[in-house]
C-alpha cells in the first residue's frame, strides 16, 4: 500500500494533543495500513522532518488486528527518535 492510499482511506481527526488515524475502514488490510504509516513516518524522521510536532499519533484498529513485526520495529525506532505514537485496538 502506498501512503496516498493510506491518507485517502484512513479517517483522520485531530485536536491540540492528538492526531488520530482510524484504520478500520481498511477492513482486513489494517495490518498493511499500520505498516505503511510506520514506514512512511520513519522515512520522514530519517530525512530530518517532523511528523506531527508535539502531538501524539494514535492509529486505531479493530481489536483483532495483529501488528506486523516490521511495524513493531518501525514503532520502536520512532519512539527512540522521540515520536509519540501508539496503536489502539477498539471495538467496531
Amino acid at each position: 500500500m502506498d501512503i496516498n492510499e493510506f491518507y485517502q482511506t484512513a479517517i483522520q481527526s485531530e485536536d491540540s494533543h492528538y492526531v488520530y488515524f482510524d484504520l478500520r475502514p481498511f477492513g482486513d488490510r489494517q495490518r498493511e495500513a499500520v505498516d505503511s504509516y510506520m514506514r512512511d513516518a520513519l522515512n520522514t524522521i530519517q530525512n530530518g522532518a517532523s511528523t506531527t510536532g508535539e502531538r501524539t499519533v494514535i492509529l486505531i484498529t479493530d481489536l483483532s488486528t495483529v501488528i506486523p513485526d516490521s511495524a513493531r520495529d518501525s514503532l520502536a525506532e520512532l519512539r527512540n527518535a522521540g515520536v509519540s505514537i501508539s496503536v489502539q485496538g477498539r471495538r467496531s
